[in-house]
């Protein structure tokens, strides 16, 4: 018995950001900072050592500590709540998938076109072998696509349609009949059609900006920041660099928008093994050419996967996580000091997304995402996927749009894989509430079975927490009413 830790460590997590002391307790949903280094210490050591141990432990740096010490400090606590760790069983697990299981799709992705005129060396749609088809979706399959989804819709009126590839405005004619079919037949239905598309912009001339603005398409263009990197990592399939091709038909096209009085298309960027330490060059090119709603994803590993040594390492990772620390107390203080808004807009949208996290409570609900059910995504030849990362994974195909679409029982199988996957390998994160499960693409292996998350994918969404929880119990003692606009803002 004397081994036995005095509280148990799944339960809760401290940990220490710049000049916080912070507290995160998972069964009360508590955020709280700790204003001395002895309770710190005693909640840090508790969850590992009997109370001989951890006086033990406490006396190299706070000289005599007793029992009574620990215990004014640990069972208030324990009174309030705190520390009880609950543990995901079946009947959660269960009601967890048939809630899955029930959602209504609203929304579908269209890969058009199995097809691209760049050769992105990071791109998971060329692994898979998914562009390499040079296959374009025939419109009667996209017909078929779109009645599906306003049948099974039921009784939600707003449906969404995204367009993908590959690139899909190499299949643009189809695209266009898409959008008036959808149209036709969902004024027919008494459906609102919207509609989306993501684009490596090398095709983006006068002819579809006009279209896309004329229909009110949100785009969301993929640049990844200077020339030098952009054409290193996203060249032509002739190994030309597609950086200013990309760039004078975004900025035209971002201009118009504006010029119309609408929103400016968001755009995206990846960092891999080498460009990490350009984040913040990268963010501060985008706002600077007056980009808004800006996008920078690290391309991390994936099980079975070769990425050629492009996915970062740790000590990139770390590097990524360092430009952010900077970025945080740039908001913070600019907020604090109420002083004028920042140039720079990639910060806000990222402590936006940080502070968000926080107001999440599953209980290892398993899937944070839309896949299998309000969204999916439908190939060129109607075959159906979880999403469109899956493209290509034969093995995840679950169901076809001239085929009834949907299969309910592949869909429960996988959501299966991923409960079971999640509780071998979650049940004891002290994130599980958060997290909500790794990406289940990034768990799916080609051949139909499930792996763990990869360990730096898991570091991201812990620090992204951990920065988000500096930023809550800074904004509480400084700023409480604007943490509770940023908290309640929908």
């Amino acid at each position: 018995m004397n081994n036995i830790p005095l509280l148990d460590k799944t339960s809760y997590k401290v940990f220490g950001f710049k000049n916080k002391l912070i507290l995160y307790d998972l069964n009360t949903n508590t955020i709280c900072r700790i204003n001395d280094q002895l309770t710190y210490d005693i909640l840090k050591f508790a969850g590992e050592y009997s109370m001989k141990n951890l006086l033990t432990e406490l006396k190299s740096q706070h000289g005599s500590i007793s029992e009574k010490d620990v215990e004014a400090v640990i069972n208030p606590m324990l009174s309030a709540g705190f520390f009880v760790s609950v543990q995901a069983c079946a009947d959660v697990i269960e009601n967890s998938k048939t809630k899955l299981l029930s959602y209504t799709p609203y929304m579908l992705a269209l890969c058009v076109a199995q097809s691209c005129n760049l050769s992105c060396i990071y791109c998971y749609a060329e692994e898979s072998g998914s562009n390499c088809k040079n296959q374009l979706m025939e419109f009667d399959v996209a017909k078929k696509t779109i009645d599906y989804l306003i049948e099974n819709s039921k009784n939600i009126k707003n449906l969404h349609i995204q367009f993908f590839g590959g690139e899909p405005l190499l299949n643009f004619k189809v695209m266009k009949q898409i959008v008036e079919y959808s149209k036709k037949v969902g004024q027919q239905a008494n459906k609102v059609f919207t509609f989306s598309l993501t684009t490596n912009a090398t095709l983006l001339d006068e002819e579809v900006q006009h279209y896309l603005i004329d229909n009110d398409i949100t785009t969301k263009l993929s640049i990844d920041g200077d020339q030098a990197t952009h054409d290193k990592q996203r060249p032509f399939r002739d190994g030309s660099g597609s950086y200013r091709n990309v760039l004078i038909n975004s900025l035209t096209f971002k201009d118009k928008l504006i010029r119309k009085g609408k929103f400016a298309p968001s755009v995206r960027a990846n960092v891999i093994n080498g460009s990490a330490e350009k984040l913040s060059e990268i963010a501060e090119i985008f706002s600077a050419m007056g980009f808004k709603a800006i996008d920078i994803a690290a391309i991390f590993g994936k099980h079975g996967s070769d990425d050629n040594g492009l996915a970062i390492t740790e000590e990139e990772f770390d590097a990524i996580n360092r430009q952010m620390d900077d970025y945080i107390e740039q908001w913070l203080q600019n907020k604090i000091n109420e002083g004028k808004p920042l140039k720079n807009n990639y910060i806000e949208r990222e402590v936006v997304k940080k502070l968000r996290m926080l107001n999440r409570n599953n209980l290892l609900e398993g899937i944070r995402c839309g896949v299998g059910r309000g969204t999916n995504a439908v190939d060129v030849n109607g075959n159906i996927y979880p999403c469109h990362r899956y493209q290509g994974m034969e093995k995840y195909i679950i169901g076809n749009v001239a085929d009834g679409g949907v299969d309910t029982d592949k869909v429960s199988s996988y959501y299966s894989a991923i409960i079971e996957n999640m509780l071998e390998n979650c049940t004891t994160c002290w994130m599980r509430y958060k997290c909500g499960g790794p990406c289940p693409w990034r768990v799916s292996v080609e051949d139909g079975s499930m792996c763990p998350s990869d360990k730096l994918s898991c570091e991201e969404i812990k620090y992204s927490f951990i920065q988000g929880a500096y930023l809550y119990v800074s904004l509480q003692e400084a700023k409480p009413d604007m943490l509770k606009h940023y908290l309640n803002e929908k």
